[in-house]
């Protein structure tokens, strides 16, 4: 899709969350790229009011954006990998919380790469009842 500038921007997209309760909410997003990597700069503590709402962002220097750039790495596409699946994991609570604990790089992945294999997801079970988790899988498909 072109820009503004009538050049082919490149894949993205952007996402609102809104808040039809009645009470204040905490929320934090987690960006998992297909290489492991975990970084919560597109939403990483906020207070989310009733009846509100909130666009994920990247703030870089004096330039906030919500679009979330999406893409698959030249060296994993040129080993035939056309797929690549990342998650996105919202957290909200009634109660402040903090996800920098689980910040991290992306692996460094190089040379050819394993033929993926197939596992069983196990979805965690929430016992708490001030905590909700939701798992945003996307599916990015480079041709």
């Amino acid at each position: 899709k072109p820009d503004t500038k009538g050049d082919n921007a490149p894949p993205s997209f952007a996402l609102n969350i809104e808040n039809k309760g009645n009470q204040t909410l905490y929320l934090s997003a987690l960006f998992m790229d297909g290489r492991f990597g975990i970084d919560n700069a597109y939403l990483p503590s906020y207070q989310l009011e009733a009846q509100q709402n909130v666009w994920l962002s990247l703030t870089q220097g004096s330039i906030t954006t919500k679009s979330m750039g999406i893409g698959i790495d030249d060296y994993i596409f040129q080993n035939c990998y056309t797929k690549q699946r990342d998650f996105i994991k919202i957290m909200a609570s009634t109660k402040m919380f903090d996800t920098n604990a689980f910040i991290q790089e992306s692996l460094n992945i190089t040379g050819t790469l394993a033929e993926p294999k197939r596992g069983v997801m196990i979805i965690p079970q929430i016992e708490q009842d001030d905590w909700v988790c939701f798992l945003l899988p996307f599916l990015i498909v480079r041709t």
